[in-house]
């Protein structure tokens, strides 16, 4: 089955790949409540789940300040599948990705929020506010040249989007990560 608009295989799959996803993904969604065969109909036509659910981008906003507000509250689980949902509704919005990344930390998973980023960095590779949590994870890893290089890059990314405790977090960081990767010289 072809994309229509660009009449080359759907997903990027072959029709055997593309069958054994249709049946897989029906089969799933179905199992989970929602309406695989439409969505995955509306997948093909290349429209997100939300469109294909008739999701408003009012309810999304809905759904975006409780995922907020049990971030806030630290109830992280609730906020992590209310932005993964999000995440699924609207791919491309990387606010909900950004959400995402922060619950599955606040979580106490850095690897998934790890991986969550890099989806993020997809989206918006030159945003300030996703490099600092790059290396903040990094600087907890102790990955000191993982944070060397997110440092760079939030540095060269630092617009208005930075807060103030960015800015206050990173003069605290850079001088330690700075002495650390040059062994402590001066000079």
């Amino acid at each position: 089955m072809p994309d229509p608009a660009s009449g080359k295989p759907a997903l990027g799959l072959d029709a055997a790949e593309l069958a054994l996803f249709e049946k897989s993904f029906v089969a799933f969604a179905d199992s989970v409540g929602l309406r695989g065969a439409e969505i995955h109909a509306g997948l093909m036509k290349g429209m997100t789940i939300a469109e294909t659910l008739g999701v408003t981008s009012e309810r999304l906003d809905a759904i975006y300040a409780l995922a907020s507000r049990h971030l806030g509250a630290g109830h992280h689980e609730k906020a992590c599948r209310l932005f993964g949902a999000l995440a699924l509704f609207a791919p491309d919005n990387h606010a909900y990705w950004f959400g995402l990344a922060l619950a599955e930390r606040s979580a106490g998973r850095p690897d998934k929020a790890a991986i969550v980023l890099k989806t993020l960095g997809r989206l918006k590779p030159d945003w300030a506010p996703l490099h600092f949590q790059e290396l903040e994870l990094a600087v907890e890893a102790g990955d000191r040249s993982g944070a060397a290089a997110s440092l760079r890059r939030f540095r060269a990314a630092a617009g208005e989007d930075v807060t103030d405790y960015m800015r206050r977090r990173v003069e605290r960081i850079a001088p330690a990560l700075e002495a650390a990767t040059t062994g402590g010289r001066n000079g």
